[in-house]
């Protein structure tokens, strides 16, 4: 199906965070053009070295305490075709809904409605957590987007979940700085905070795709602790392949796996990705999203535009839509928020005269607007300014992409020892030392048009050094030995002892 079919087809649905009430309208003093900023990231990648073996070939169910009982009713195995030399283990993820359907026959169905119930059912157990995680996706938003003087964009859920990803494979006070990060009391809370941020996050139907999904690459020779990356398998639904690191086709699988599982979006950064001897393991998350808005923007109003950029005017292709949209006046900015349709919002920050798009970044009155209730009643109740206007919207169509080194932030946001072989502890994964975070790299893309919004993201973090501790002893054969020759099947097909050199 055509994706100006799909989005065309779709039906506006009712939303029980959003109650429009005709009549009240927030007045604010001077008046404002309405402008788009945004970002949405949507995939991440977190790329780890260091080390584990996995010697079965066979599925992995999610069936755990750590995964509540609605997720485990419908589930598939996601299975990746894999060079025959590469052993690879695949877990059971969250059964897609009704794939063979369009858009428009899946809404009107009873299939549509029982799929949405109990989404719906799994965001609202998670609503308490996003105020809990909102410190963390300040800071690391702080210190990626206002480092650039250039587009740049952001994964906040993707980096958290590929994190907890890595705070599983530490120990000590290096877990316990990526903990305080998090916004974690403990490891255990950390699962419950990825199972729930995971359920409530996870789609795969005709109209919404916010798909998640991580994985374990390993060299062959190492060997870790297996009870680890069984946990990772179990709670972070993370498959594994097994080869070797420094071959082509354990680095084509890799790259074939990150391009399917983020629609393609990001071949140009996938491409530039190296693997060699030094990599022991990586770890890889991704989420793949892409949502319609809820009340598109027609095409026929689309029009050339001048967008006065910070390089100079350029003519760019200007949407406009004329609807009632929840609108916030803050001290520094106006924002204007646009549902998603089965999803969030994307809202879009308009700074105002003589301040700054970056001090937004960092500016706290954002990140509580962004945890506020929004409903009308209760923002006229709180005085809050919210309003509700009818809005004559312009927003620009775009395509935005960018890399940051995120080991700045990480510094910035106090997780420092696992950057430092001497003070890395990483020994749930591995008794090895002087293993040390060398690199983080970010990259992410969004983009948005007159049907809605996509989006990728990948994020490559290597471990260096902290080989695995060896027994050194000097074995000198200048004596009779004996020999033994086998087959590729471990036939015996040779034998000999050798007394003396002719």
């Amino acid at each position: 199906m055509k994706k100006e079919e799909l989005f065309e087809t779709l039906q506006d649905l009712d939303d029980e965070l959003i109650r429009e009430a005709e009549g009240h309208v927030v007045k604010k003093s001077k008046s404002r053009k309405l402008y788009a900023y945004a970002s949405i990231a949507a995939v991440f990648m977190l790329a780890l070295i260091a080390g584990v073996i996995f010697r079965e070939k066979k599925p992995v169910t999610s069936g755990t305490s750590s995964v509540p009982e609605s997720m485990l009713a419908e589930t598939e195995a996601r299975h990746y075709i894999y060079p025959e030399r590469l052993v690879s283990i695949n877990p059971s993820y969250p059964v897609s809904a009704i794939k063979d359907m369009d858009a428009q026959t899946f809404t009107a169905s009873d299939q549509y409605w029982k799929w949405f119930s109990n989404y719906r059912e799994k965001a609202e157990a998670s609503s308490g957590l996003q105020a809990r995680m909102m410190p963390y996706c300040q800071a690391l938003i702080g210190n990626v987007l206002a480092e650039s003087g250039e587009n740049v964009v952001c994964s906040p859920l993707n980096t958290y979940i590929a994190f907890s990803m890595l705070a599983e494979l530490t120990d000590g006070n290096t877990r316990r700085q990526l903990l305080d990060m998090l916004g974690a009391e403990d490891i255990e809370t950390l699962r419950r905070n990825v199972s729930s941020l995971w359920n409530s996050n996870y789609a795969d139907t005709p109209v919404l795709k916010s798909l998640l999904a991580n994985s374990v690459w390993i060299d062959q020779a190492a060997g870790f602790n297996e009870k680890t990356l069984s946990r990772l398998a179990e709670t972070y639904y993370a498959s594994s392949v097994s080869g070797d690191m420094a071959s082509s086709e354990m680095l084509e699988a890799l790259k074939t796996w990150i391009n399917e599982n983020t629609g393609g979006l990001l071949e140009d950064y996938v491409d530039s990705i190296k693997l060699d001897s030094e990599i022991i393991l990586m770890l890889v998350s991704t989420i793949y999203y892409k949502a319609a808005w809820r009340n598109i923007f027609f095409t026929s109003e689309t029009k050339e535009e001048i967008f006065h950029g910070e390089k100079g005017d350029q003519t760019v292709q200007m949407m406009h839509s004329h609807d009632s949209q929840g609108v916030y006046y803050g001290e520094k900015y106006t924002a204007v928020r646009l549902s998603l349709q089965d999803s969030g919002f994307m809202y879009f920050f308009l700074p105002d005269e003589g301040t700054d798009v970056s001090e937004l970044a960092s500016d706290p009155e954002v990140y509580e607007m962004l945890t506020r209730k929004t409903d009308m009643d209760e923002a006229i109740k709180q005085e809050e300014r919210w309003a509700f206007p009818l809005v004559n919207l312009s927003v620009p169509k775009f395509s935005v992409s960018g890399s940051s080194d995120l080991k700045k932030a990480l510094v910035a946001m106090g997780a420092t020892d696992v950057l430092e072989a001497s003070k890395a502890d990483f020994s749930p994964l591995t008794a090895a030392e002087g293993m040390f975070l060398s690199s983080a790299d970010h990259t992410a893309m969004v983009e948005i048009d007159e049907n809605g919004v996509t989006a990728a993201a990948h994020t490559a973090m290597a471990l260096a050094g902290g080989m695995l501790p060896e027994e050194i002893i000097d074995l000198v054969f200048d004596r009779p030995f004996m020999f033994v020759i086998t087959g590729f099947d471990g036939s015996l097909l040779f034998s000999g002892i050798v007394r003396n050199i002719d």
